[in-house]
């Protein structure tokens, strides 16, 4: 184990920034998570190196669920090399139909711009949960690390993403009794007389916050397997609090402008959705404002995590102005119209969100 641990070297990129906050509590939750972060990625390489294998889920990107030395699951690592969206994919038959589909144009913006950033974007998700105080991304950052180092001499370390392993919680589709895609499966029910008792299980401030870190991010991929719920102490059949998972299809430089990103993004936009058929709470628009107030920050943040991690300024600028122009839209949605959620859906294209704009400017005057 010692001479294990001596083979352990940290850099500085290995270790989430801490960056200075005027907010003494947002400050010490920061300097928390990097400790925690720290902790773990060193119980990850220990546990690596003496042999504890990951668990690869089944799937064509490559994941890997990393353990500690008591082969409890602590981490999850994505490697740059395993996005499945990439024309670089792992898989041969799936790396050329990346690059046929990329030639054809299919897609939009996913295998143009998001295929082969997903690591980034799981980053970047985590800095702006922070950033707007949702606190629902697990800690997450980029690192160097071979998660097959237990059968090699020599590591080979492979960049990508490693984020804290959400404990003891369960996926939204089990606990809401959904599918994957939001629809019922309580068909055959009549489910009006008890829409109260489906908003009791999942409390509406916490699907709020899931709705603002999706606009914000342009998610194109929060199906009801990718966000986990963390059950109530007391009541079990109460959700305590969520955690988004699975951020990697996010921050495109572009709008959902084709039918195909469209069919992906905001799932959870359904009028026979609950959660969705419903307005905003007054927190959730109080939150909305604030973001709404500090935009150029948040630009400025997702700016530089991307360019810090290769991706083009012309490129990066992009994004920035995409979420721009999201938070313009998801703060007239909320709180100059006052529409259900679910309404998300009619501004999605690039044309729709900035109509919204539009109308949002003249609001002003």
């Amino acid at each position: 184990i010692l001479k294990a641990k001596e083979k352990i070297k940290f850099d500085n990129n290995q270790i989430p920034i801490l960056p200075f906050s005027k907010n003494r509590k947002e400050y010490f939750t920061r300097y928390y998570n990097s400790l925690k972060f720290k902790n773990v990625l060193s119980d990850a390489k220990l546990s690596l190196l003496l042999g504890v294998r990951p668990i690869k889920p089944q799937g064509y990107s490559k994941t890997y669920i990393l353990k500690d030395l008591n082969h409890k699951s602590i981490a999850v690592f994505k490697p740059k090399i395993g996005d499945s969206l990439s024309t670089e994919a792992p898989f041969f038959l799936t790396r050329w139909q990346n690059k046929f589909l990329n030639l054809i144009g299919f897609g939009g913006s996913i295998y143009t711009f998001v295929a082969g950033n997903c690591h980034i974007a799981e980053k970047a998700s985590y800095v702006i949960d922070q950033k707007i105080n949702t606190n629902i991304v697990p800690p997450t950052d980029i690192v160097n690390l071979d998660p097959r180092i237990y059968k090699r001499k020599k590591a080979n370390n492979q960049r990508g993403s490693f984020q804290l392993f959400a404990q003891n919680a369960i996926s939204a589709k089990d606990f809401l009794g959904v599918y994957k895609n939001y629809n019922k499966v309580f068909d055959f029910i009549n489910i009006k007389p008890r829409t109260k008792l489906y908003l009791d299980k999942l409390p509406s401030h916490l699907f709020d916050k899931l709705v603002i870190n999706d606009v914000l991010e342009g998610n194109m991929d929060r199906h009801s397997e990718n966000w986990l719920v963390i059950l109530d102490d007391k009541d079990k059949k109460k959700a305590k609090d969520i955690v988004l998972i699975d951020g990697g299809m996010a921050f495109s430089p572009k709008h959902a402008n084709t039918s195909f990103e469209r069919s992906k993004q905001y799932f959870w936009a359904k009028e026979s959705f609950p959660w969705a058929n419903r307005r905003f709470s007054s927190e959730a628009k109080k939150t909305i404002k604030e973001i709404f107030s500090q935009t150029e920050k948040l630009q400025e943040e997702l700016f530089y995590t991307y360019v810090s991690e290769g991706d083009k300024e012309k490129i990066a600028k992009k994004r920035a102005q995409a979420m721009s122009e999201r938070i313009q839209m998801l703060h007239y949605v909320a709180n100059i119209k006052d529409l259900p959620i679910y309404k998300l859906r009619e501004y999605r294209t690039e044309k729709e969100i900035n109509n919204a704009i539009k109308k949002l400017n003249d609001t002003k005057k």
